[in-house]
């Protein structure tokens, strides 16, 4: 089977295409403000170089944040649109699994916001999700773990996603953003 995976919310984007347990084709760049222009061409250049018709794909995965805003709403718009017209499954995985995922060992994931604050996370080798919020940094690392910050290039490893989140999907039309944090516009309605 093969599936299509796609984020666009971190650091860097990371597009593949998997059959059974083999990466057919994965590419990976760094993520800037040129990712509407650019987003497509990366699409495409992943079909063609593992040889697949967008109709082969049988489930998508998709990193849903938190993140780039901008990436992440772009992330989600493709996935779900691509997912209801193949009428195919879709997951949506963290960003802090995503990064945690090529670690051997418990790990806190650091996704810096403004004044200290961040998006931060504890996940296990095996990506048991242990806390996710958006919290003081430095209050964060008192938890006394190695600590991967999302800027960095770290290790991925997306047969340890599929493989972990392979039994899970989300109704097309429910796949949302993973904020953590409240936006402006959620805190004025309430």
């Amino acid at each position: 089977m093969k599936v299509f995976f796609l984020n666009t919310a971190s650091f860097f984007i990371h597009l593949a295409i998997i059959k059974d347990n083999e990466i057919l084709y994965q590419c990976q760049e760094k993520n800037d403000s040129q990712l509407s222009e650019k987003i497509f061409n990366l699409i495409e250049k992943t079909f063609k170089e593992a040889n697949t018709k967008p109709n082969e794909i049988k489930k998508i995965y998709v990193v849903n944040g938190p993140g780039s805003f901008t990436g992440i709403r772009l992330g989600i718009t493709i996935a779900k649109t691509f997912a209801w017209h193949q009428q195919i499954p879709i997951c949506e995985i963290s960003t802090i699994a995503f990064l945690a995922s090529g670690q051997q060992e418990t790990v806190g994931i650091v996704i810096p916001d403004k004044q200290g604050m961040g998006y931060c996370g504890i996940y296990t080798k095996n990506l048991e999700k242990k806390q996710e919020s958006y919290t003081n940094i430095e209050e964060f690392k008192k938890n006394n773990l190695p600590i991967i910050n999302y800027q960095e290039e770290i290790p991925i490893d997306l047969l340890k996603i599929i493989k972990k989140y392979q039994d899970q999907q989300t109704n097309v039309h429910q796949i949302k953003a993973n904020y953590l944090k409240k936006l402006a516009v959620e805190k004025e309605e309430k």
